[in-house]
């Protein structure tokens, strides 16, 4: 339950809808437990009229009354209706939105640890239970609340016993509930532990399909969805058959305790001691005290359940950013220089890519490159530029500032990128461009699909700029992929330029083109460029050599060729076909 409070200063502006639902729950509760009296009154008056034909006795009174009961009741319950949906449906927006603004603003390091099935799968349903847990507050809860005190006190007004089998209702209601919901609480967890983890094999095989069906895998992902759908299933099951019982032994008690309820009314009308009003009356009020503390004890487990889902959003709503701008950042304006120095990283799980001692300088209009095998921390270096991460030691510098001096945000304003994992859209290929550049024009587009050589297939597409690429861009193939991206690099017309191995799907031919047009992006511009492929750096102001997180050479290529031992040689001719090395 401290979950569950602790959501509502999120939804605050809720409360008059919450407090309007409340209210109507309380009238048509009070409407309910007035209708049986209301019956008793017309039931007794028949009575007495049969008996004494001779009397006359006044039925509009009470006709009238129930009439009113009637039309206050159709009023609320449409208010109730009405303002219950409001509640739920904002509700659901709300967090949505609040979610979907955070999660979006969290550093990568979160995303690198959760499937993005599963975060998905966490937010939809824990608000869906939320906000349907809103919805039941009232009626199932404060209505049925108002309703039992409402009829324990009369039922103890007519009779102890009756009373106390009221009360033994409630009770017994109650405690069984409470006993499975303690019981069935972990299983819960579980539970929904195990459907975000379908939820996140789900979405990555269908992100990943023509990846899995070309190594012939697809087997083994059915296989891991289904044992993660039986081990969720089961739990389920488990969970609902514990429920299922506590509600059998409940109805046991309930229908014995009813039972007897009736044997008593019976009793006291035999003796004189009630009318045949009360029998009906108090009938109906041992039928609604025990379908009442069947909706109040009911309530629990929703609340249980929902308690464990606003545990799950506050988390999400809660989850900060491992790095976050400094209180005194401030907007970058410009970027000119990029300084690294004695720049180390190592990531939290320890994969690879760790860095060790790396100093750089990037100057105005520089062109630096790095190279050197998988997994020796290229790509870390762009996400430390990109600040995505923070260095564990050394500083890195923007125009002779730390970098911490400006906001994150600003800093990525001034960075294009294009990399080996290109990420499109599923949408045409005019709006994939214009996400670089909203405001640009078509002959902005078109400038920028000549220059990067997309034009070519372009205009080959069934509907040109208009076409839809599919998601990911899978129709698409590699190489028309890295066209478009570097198209939306020169679109963004950025200061500073990354490119992460942005030729490495394109053949000899399409590189060519590809490389004149990046030679006229990085003029004027600063730019880091990772590759393989050494054509792609011969041209570099300054070549980097990383091996095993350090820089071990740095030169020009014609500097670098000169060595003999040093790596940068061994990578030359190994793709120059000169000599057969292995590294």
């Amino acid at each position: 339950m401290k979950n569950l409070l602790k959501m509502f200063p999120y939804i605050r502006e809720e409360y008059k809808r919450l407090i309007i639902v409340t209210i109507a729950s309380l009238f048509l509760a009070a409407v309910s437990a007035l209708q049986p009296l209301v019956f008793k009154s017309i039931l007794d008056s028949l009575v007495k009229q049969v008996a004494t034909p001779a009397h006359h006795i006044d039925f509009r009174t009470p006709f009238l009354f129930m009439i009113g009961l009637s039309i206050v009741y159709l009023g609320f319950s449409h208010i109730f209706n009405i303002y219950s949906e409001k509640v739920v449906w904002s509700v659901r927006l709300k967090l949505r939105t609040r979610i979907f603004t955070k999660i979006t603003g969290l550093s990568l390091d979160y995303f690198e640890t959760h499937q993005a099935g599963a975060i998905s799968q966490r937010a939809g349903e824990s608000i869906m239970q939320f906000s349907d847990w809103l919805r039941t507050l009232a009626f199932s809860f404060l209505g049925p609340i108002f309703t039992l005190i409402f009829i324990t006190i009369v039922l103890f007004t007519r009779s102890f016993w009756l009373g106390l089998i009221g009360v033994g209702i409630i009770l017994t209601s109650y405690l069984e509930y409470a006993r499975t919901r303690r019981i069935t609480r972990q299983p819960n967890v579980e539970w929904k532990k195990y459907g975000e983890r379908s939820s996140g094999i789900f979405n990555e095989t269908i992100s990943n399909m023509s990846t899995i069906a070309t190594i012939g895998q697809i087997g083994d992902f059915r296989q891991r969805y289904k044992e993660a759908q039986t081990k969720m299933i089961g739990i389920a099951l488990g969970v609902r058959q514990e429920w299922n019982h506590s509600l059998f032994r409940k109805s046991i008690f309930n229908e014995s305790a009813y039972i007897a309820g009736i044997a008593v009314t019976v009793w006291l009308v035999l003796n004189q001691k009630a009318s045949i009003g009360d029998l009906l009356a108090l009938t109906s009020y041992l039928s609604m005290i025990r379908n009442n503390a069947g909706s109040f004890a009911q309530f629990i487990p929703l609340t249980d359940e929902a308690d464990v889902s606003a545990e799950r959003l506050i988390e999400m709503l809660e989850q900060e950013p491992t790095l976050q701008d400094a209180p005194e950042a401030v907007p970058l304006k410009h970027l000119e220089t990029i300084e690294f120095k004695n720049v180390s990283f190592t990531y939290p799980e320890g994969k690879k890519g760790a860095v060790s001692n790396i100093s750089f300088r990037i100057a105005a209009g520089q062109n630096i490159a790095l190279v050197g095998p998988s997994g020796v921390g290229k790509s870390t270096i762009t996400k430390l530029i990109l600040r995505f991460y923070a260095p564990t030691d050394g500083a890195i510098f923007i125009n002779d500032q730390p970098v911490e001096s400006f906001t994150i945000e600003s800093i990525r304003q001034h960075v294009g990128m294009v990399m080996q994992d290109v990420a499109l859209f599923n949408a045409s290929v005019k709006d994939n461009l214009k996400f670089a550049q909203p405001k640009a024009t078509m002959a902005d587009l078109e400038l920028a699909a000549q220059q990067s050589h997309a034009e070519e297939f372009i205009e080959e597409l069934p509907k040109q700029y208009n076409t839809i690429v599919g998601e990911r861009g899978v129709k698409l193939s590699g190489g028309q992929k890295q066209r478009i991206a570097i198209a939306r690099a020169i679109l963004k017309n950025s200061e500073f330029i990354i490119l992460d191995e942005a030729t490495s799907a394109l053949d000899s031919e399409s590189e060519k083109y590809v490389q004149e047009g990046l030679v006229k992006l990085r003029e004027g511009r600063s730019s880091l460029t990772i590759a393989h492929r050494l054509s792609t750096v011969r041209h570099a102001d300054e070549i980097l050599v990383l091996k095993g997180g350090r820089i071990t050479e740095r030169g020009t290529h014609p500097e670098l060729i000169k060595k003999p031992k040093g790596l940068y040689k061994k990578l030359f001719d190994l793709q120059s076909a000169t000599g057969k090395v292995s590294l």
